[in-house]
């Protein structure tokens, strides 16, 4: 499964699928950008096989200068892109790829240095590389999704301290993650 309708906040089983519709679009953008140079990487859930995830494709696409984020910006609509502008940290943008009110693609575009862009990285390597901290956050997702009353920008702040403590743990080298949220 692909897409996910605007508002909605349901998860999907993993779907081998997810990372060849990222390098689609990753080809994609990157021709239609005319940009080969760009580093453009699949972030998210759906970049980590075996969790489960909002069906929408995460991508973190980097800059170097305020010239080619203009450069991005303004050539990303004739890709079926909107450009929402800033996102929540400095140096990072957001744009969205959506058909027939189902979002597709959610474009994070940071500036080269930003910390965020690091932190989803290294998010999702944590998750990749420990078996048992992938199994943590896909129980904590649903029970986020329950105390959230489903409703995606409540979910969204519920698992920040989450994210924090993982990228933290990851960060701090070998050894063993700590164990279920009490």
């Amino acid at each position: 499964m692909h897409g996910l309708k605007k508002g909605i906040l349901s998860f999907a089983e993993s779907d081998p699928a997810w990372p060849r519709l990222f390098q689609e679009e990753k080809t994609r953008l990157l021709r239609g950008l005319d940009r080969q140079d760009l580093t453009l990487d699949h972030i998210g859930s759906t970049a980590v096989p075996g969790l489960i995830a909002k069906p929408v494709i995460d991508m973190a696409l980097l800059f170097r200068t305020p010239e080619e984020l203009w450069q991005i910006a303004t050539a990303l609509p004739a890709l079926g892109y909107h450009f929402r502008g800033p996102h929540t940290n400095v140096g990072h943008w957001y744009a969205v790829h959506d058909a027939n009110q189902t979002r597709l693609f959610q474009l994070h575009i940071f500036q080269e240095g930003c910390a965020a862009y690091r932190d989803h990285i290294d998010f999702r390597d944590a998750l990749r590389s420990d078996p048992r901290q992938l199994k943590r956050y896909a129980e904590q997702k649903l029970v986020w999704a329950e105390q959230s009353n489903w409703n995606k920008a409540v979910y969204s702040n519920c698992k920040a301290d989450f994210v924090r403590e993982v990228i933290a743990e990851y960060r701090s080298g070998p050894g063993d993650f700590p164990g279920p949220l009490s």
